[in-house]
Formats: structure tokens, sequence, C-alpha cells
């Protein structure tokens, strides 16, 4: 059965010329689609790219992922894997409780101001599929100035992705570049896996700090649903808060790590 995914974002400005805030009009508690629902997918795992497994390959094409990551090994104008850039960002298994998982990450980086569906992962090829199968295996990065976008978890092999096409978990979303950001966001999922991010200048995102939150429900996004939890400015270095100025929802997040032209983020992706 083959699912046509019409995804209707709108983009939403933040404080430090952050990250894009989806709304794909969908009320709150929408869920993924089922696991046990044949999806038609054109993902093949014949040939691997650089970095990811086979056994995450297989599951990607499972719950419906369109192909493999490219994976650059030098750089794109997007995201590489390696850390000859000016911003990077390294991805650490730490899903370690109740028992040791593997983590795949998903990075997907916007095409321009304009596109609203890079998070579709049946339709739109990431840019990053990325296999850390043991705790404490990690993977670098390397991300050039004024690109956006975000990353999730396949985590246990039992993430799946909800009927639009986006990673059913928490994401994290950045921006590079001097006014670089970042946030962790639940509104996809409340009940996601744990992630927390520290940039270079010392800011923390995680489930609690400097988080997009769902006011109700265990899915959000739409105008008027979602807040940002604790990162008034002053509380940590780099944090901010404000108010988009058309949508009047809040804005902000771990801002300032890229002023001096680069920076750093280490992201640890947990499971309970």
């Amino acid at each position: 059965m083959l699912f046509l995914v019409s995804v209707i974002s709108i983009l939403v400005s933040r404080v430090w010329s952050a990250p894009a805030q989806f709304d794909w009009g969908l009320s709150d508690n929408e869920e993924p689609v089922a696991s046990n629902i044949a999806i038609q997918a054109t993902l093949n795992c014949g040939r691997l790219v650089r970095g990811l497994n086979n056994a995450d390959c297989q599951y990607m094409q499972k719950i419906g992922f369109s192909n493999q990551g490219v994976n650059a090994q030098s750089t794109n104008g997007k995201a590489w894997i390696g850390n000859n850039a000016p911003y990077t960002f390294t991805f650490i298994n730490r899903a370690s409780k109740p028992s040791p998982v593997p983590v795949t990450v998903v990075i997907w980086v916007r095409d321009g101001s304009n596109d609203y569906t890079s998070m579709d992962m049946r339709h739109r090829r990431p840019t990053i599929t990325y296999s850390l199968p043991r705790v404490g295996d990690k993977v670098t990065i390397a991300m050039p100035a004024n690109v956006n976008g975000a990353f999730a978890a396949l985590t246990d092999h039992k993430t799946t992705l909800h009927f639009t096409g986006q990673i059913y978990n928490t994401w994290g979303e950045f921006s590079t570049g001097k006014w670089a950001t970042v946030d962790v966001s639940r509104e996809v999922n409340m009940n996601g896996n744990v992630m927390e991010m520290k940039a270079s200048n010392g800011c923390v995102s995680n489930m609690n700090r400097c988080v997009f939150k769902c006011k109700s429900g265990n899915t959000c996004g739409a105008r008027g649903t979602y807040l940002l939890q604790n990162c008034e400015s002053g509380s940590q270095p780099g944090a901010g808060r404000g108010n988009d100025p058309f949508t009047h929802d809040p804005s902000g997040g771990c801002g300032g790590w890229g002023y001096h032209g680069k920076g750093h983020v280490d992201v640890s992706l947990g499971r309970n």
C-alpha cells in the first residue's frame, strides 16, 4: 500500500535566526503509521553508504524511508562526515538504560528557505543516516555556515514514522552561522527518546531545558499549541527566548555558540 503524503508546513522564525518550527496541520495525539502496515518503499540496501550498517538500513526500509542518507565524505554545502568545517556536531550513543540498544542518526538539511518537506523521509533523501550500534559509538558531522535543519534518532529499531513521513521521536533543531542556534523539540512526540545537546559556549538543551513542548497532548506544532520551557535569557550562556512577530508563538533556544565564526555541539542520544 502506497501512502501519498502531502505535508503542509509553516516556517516560524526564531530569535538568533534559529531553526524552523514546522506545523503540519495536525490535531494533538495523531498516531504514527503502525509498524505492521505494509508500506511501499524505494530504499535499496544492496549497496550501503559509508557509516550505515545493513541492520539499520533494513529497518529504515521496513518503516518506509525513501533512501539512505547522502553521507558525503567531503564538503557538499550541507553536511558531511568529518570535522573539517567551522561548525561541527558530534553524535554519541548514550542509549544504555534500561539496557544498551543501537541508534541510527538521521539528519536532514533544508534546501533554502522555501523547503518545507525536507523532514519527509518517505519522499526526500536524508542528508545523513549513520549507525551507532554500541553505547559510546560516535560520529562527527561537519557543516558550513548558514544552513539549518534537524535530526532525530531511530532507537533500537523501534522508532516509527508519522504518517507525514516525519520521524516520530524527539528532534534536535539547528542553524549554523554567526547566530547559530540549537534546541530540543518534543513537539512531534512528547514521549520520544531522551536527547541532550551541549553547545561550545556551555548552553544545554535537553528534555527540560531550552526545549519546545506541547501545551497539551502528545503531538503539536500548530500556532498556539507549543511553548519554550526553561530558556530565559541569563539562565545559562546563550539561552534566549522571544516571540515570533507574526504568530506570537515562542521562539528561542541555545544561541551564541557560533558568533565567532565557528562552534561545536555535542549531542547525546539516549533511550529512557
